[in-house]
């Protein structure tokens, strides 16, 4: 018989839940966090494992929904370049309703203007991806709202090759009706994807249940 969670194990997870929220919320992530002097806005948790699925994976085209400041842009190329090499083609696609001020330059991004949801802009995407056979990554970090979020899954899920990734962000927070509610209507009826729970190793993640892996 397995034995029952004892009151320390409890106050462990409260304790460990308390401090995923305080450290989302003292912005840390936000406002002091750059790669190569570029601002971005993620967990460096998250980002040492975007690194190991990278290598895993080995994307040809990452698609990032969310650009800002360009930072994580260029952290995905960073990551591409060494993982790839020199001779590959291999790029990352980032798109944002607002282009930023000074983006970072690397021969591997591109940068696209506009709703993720634009029909205008998912063909052009898709043209990359069909310029650049092999597998593709997805994450998806722009407009919060369920609506927003559901829609992106059903744009670019289908982009998403057999175990690679759709990375929903910031599933951890806590809007109403945000990333982790669109997580929750696409899982049940998109049975070719699930929640890759291994990915919360270093259990301090802004997705958890977001790592939406393809196994079908």
């Amino acid at each position: 018989m397995p034995s029952q969670p004892s009151a320390n194990s409890t106050t462990k997870q409260i304790t460990l839940d308390d401090f995923q929220h305080r450290f989302y919320a003292s912005k840390v992530w936000k406002h002091r966090t750059f790669w190569r002097g570029v601002p971005l806005l993620k967990n460096p948790m998250d980002l040492w494992l975007y690194q190991q699925l990278i290598y895993q994976v080995k994307p040809q085209v990452i698609v990032e929904l969310g650009t800002f400041c360009g930072g994580s842009a260029y952290y995905l190329a960073d990551m591409l370049e060494l993982i790839h090499g020199h001779d590959s083609n291999a790029v990352v696609v980032t798109v944002d309703i607002q282009a930023p001020e000074s983006p970072p330059q690397h021969d591997r991004i591109h940068y696209l203007t506009g709703s993720t949801v634009d029909a205008g802009i998912v063909k052009k995407v898709k043209a990359i991806c069909k310029a650049n056979p092999g597998p593709v990554m997805v994450l998806a970090d722009s407009d919060h709202t369920a609506k927003h979020v559901r829609e992106e899954l059903e744009q670019y899920h289908d982009l998403v090759t057999l175990g690679s990734y759709f990375i929903v962000e910031d599933t951890v927070t806590e809007y109403p009706d945000g990333p982790m509610d669109a997580v929750n209507d696409f899982l049940p009826t998109h049975t070719n994807f699930r929640a890759d729970l291994e990915c919360h190793q270093y259990i301090l993640s802004f997705n958890y249940c977001g790592f939406l892996q393809r196994i079908s």
